[in-house]
C-alpha cells in the first residue's frame, strides 16, 4: 500500500466496523507510511432517511461523481468524460 498514491475503501453498508476498518487497523499494525490518508467511502453513523440507493449514496458522499471526483483530485489526473469511471458490482 505505501506504493499508492491513494487508497479508497468503497462500502454499501456503515463505515463503523467495516472492511475500511480493517484496512485502517492493518495500516497501522504494520506502521505504514502512506502518501495520503485512506479515504473511506459509506454510510455514515447517523439515520438516512428514507430514499433510493442512489439518492442514499449520494446522502452519503459515495455516488459515483463524488468518488470520482475525490480520485480525480487526489491523483493528480485531468478531467476525463463523465462516467468514465463505471461501476462494478
Amino acid at each position: 500500500m505505501p506504493n499508492y498514491r491513494c487508497i479508497c475503501v468503497l462500502e454499501d453498508h456503515s463505515l463503523a466496523a467495516g472492511f475500511g476498518s480493517a484496512v485502517l487497523e492493518l495500516i497501522n499494525s504494520k506502521v505504514m507510511d502512506l502518501q495520503c490518508a485512506p479515504k473511506l467511502f459509506g454510510v455514515f453513523d447517523a439515520f438516512v432517511p428514507p430514499a433510493s440507493q442512489d439518492e442514499q449514496a449520494a446522502m452519503n458522499g459515495f455516488d459515483m461523481e463524488s468518488v470520482y471526483s475525490y480520485i480525480l483530485s487526489h491523483m493528480n489526473f485531468e478531467k476525463r468524460r463523465p462516467g468514465a469511471l463505471a461501476a462494478v458490482g
